[in-house]
């Protein structure tokens, strides 16, 4: 049998790749691995997921920049995108296939295109603006009532992060000596792991939600790469629906992320977004100054007025009240004489009535007293019959009770032969109340007996 060596096989196959399959394509391809060696070739790992279901990968395949391009290709990528090459990032680049009998298949990677990543990074962006949209939560965090003074912050950042000191020291030593109450709430603030941290952070600052009036996110410096966390579907739609209003600064003057557009405010930077909190309490300062001025000059003005008015009584009651006090004087002298005549009159009429009240009152006692002592005595004779009549009936109920109770009494009935059988004293009303042994006493009319049961 011809057989092949499995190096002659794979020359072969390297042969057939060189000349039947293209080269030079433009190929469309997502980052899942990328690493640049010492040498500083990249290599990377290109795949395609399924369109029906993006974590079903449909085809994968090795890929290598080698140093020389990769110098060149890297900056130029980024200066138009922003964003270095990085995983999860979709491609265009120029391939040609590669095949070696002792590392396999590979693509080498000849050129790239810029222009089609942003694209993808814009799609994707807007794709999380839809579906928040499309979710309701758009603008909810948007139209929160925000606190005239917002003292009590909880802030979200990495300790060591110098936008994280740049927004304390804008708080701290504000000109104007406001004190502000703040809490750090540590978070990642790049790379992968920075949607996950930050919504664990906003999670602990729900716990204590009570204790602050606003929740600031803030980082600083840092490559624009790093604001691809801020564009999370999940971070940011935590972001839109949480209770209190948040501010963002964690980008440039020309970088606006998702984030950005959700928070109720975006800073360019964490200082801008400390001098916002300052002003926001010296412009409710400046209220309370021009309240305190306002009440001042009216409570002035009022105290005038009524100064005023006081004087221009006081000339009125001057002027009036001895007229008022001889006019009311005289009224009250008429007034009494009138009540003198009138107390007169209502006595000697009361008087009158009082006289004619008591001569009406004795006859009309009279007339009831006779009246009383006619109907007692027609009463007397018919009690009297009344009583002796029911005397009779009770003493004839009587006997017969006597003669009842004489018939029905237990001597009677042992006269007539019944006999009472006890034992301890208690009747036996039952057979099924004695036992074998028992000793039991038979009561006759004429005496009594004593037996034992067998």
């Amino acid at each position: 049998m011809d057989s092949l060596s499995l190096k002659d096989y794979l020359a072969s196959v390297r042969l057939a790749v060189s000349c039947h399959v293209e080269a030079d394509v433009w190929v469309r391809a997502e980052i899942s691995e990328l690493k640049v060696n010492g040498s500083g070739h990249c290599y990377l790992t290109l795949i395609e997921k399924e369109e029906s279901g993006r974590m079903n990968v449909c085809a994968k395949a090795s890929a290598i920049i080698w140093a020389n391009l990769y110098n060149m290709m890297a900056p130029m990528f980024e200066s138009v995108t922003q964003q270095p090459l990085q995983r999860g990032m979709s491609v265009l680049v120029r391939v040609s296939p590669n095949f070696h009998e002792a590392y396999g298949f590979s693509l080498i990677i000849s050129d790239i295109d810029p222009t089609f990543t942003l694209g993808d990074m814009a799609r994707r962006r807007q794709e999380v603006i839809d579906r928040l949209k499309a979710d309701g939560v758009w603008d909810m965090n948007r139209e929160l009532p925000f606190p005239q003074l917002p003292q009590r912050v909880a802030v979200i950042s990495s300790k060591t992060a110098a936008g994280f000191g740049d927004f304390t020291n804008q708080l701290d030593n504000n000109a104007r000596g406001f004190k502000f109450y703040w809490h750090l709430f540590p978070a990642i603030m790049q790379g992968e792991g920075a949607p996950s941290s930050i919504i664990a952070a906003l999670d602990a600052v729900y716990s204590h939600i009570e204790l602050f009036d606003v929740v600031v996110i803030v980082r600083g410096g840092g490559a624009s790469a790093d604001m691809l966390a801020f564009d999370d579907y999940d971070l940011t739609a935590c972001c839109a629906q949480f209770p209190l209003p948040i501010i963002s600064g964690v980008g440039h003057e020309r970088d606006t992320c998702v984030l950005d557009l959700v928070a109720w405010q975006r800073c360019k930077t964490p200082t801008a977004v400390g001098a916002m909190l300052v002003d926001c309490m010296e412009q409710a300062y400046a209220h309370l100054e021009d309240t305190a001025l306002s009440l001042s000059n009216g409570a002035r003005q009022l105290l005038q007025n009524e100064k005023n008015r006081l004087a221009t009584a006081h000339v009125l009651v001057t002027k009036t009240v001895p007229l008022t006090l001889a006019t009311e004087k005289s009224k009250l002298t008429s007034l009494c004489a009138a009540l003198r005549v009138a107390v007169s009159n209502n006595c000697k009429t009361a008087e009158n009535r009082l006289l004619n009240s008591a001569a009406e009152l004795k006859s009309a006692v009279r007339l009831a007293t006779q009246s009383a002592e006619s109907r007692v005595d027609s009463l007397v004779p018919r009690l009297s019959l009344a009583s002796r009549a029911l005397l009779v009936t009770q003493q004839s109920k009587m006997e017969l009770l006597a003669q009842k109770v004489n018939l029905l009494s237990p001597q009677k009935l042992l006269e007539k032969g019944y006999s009472l059988t006890l034992k301890n004293g208690k009747i036996v009303r039952s057979a099924n109340d004695l036992d074998k042994g028992d000793r039991v006493e038979t009561v006759f009319a004429d005496g009594r007996r004593s037996s034992i049961v067998e």
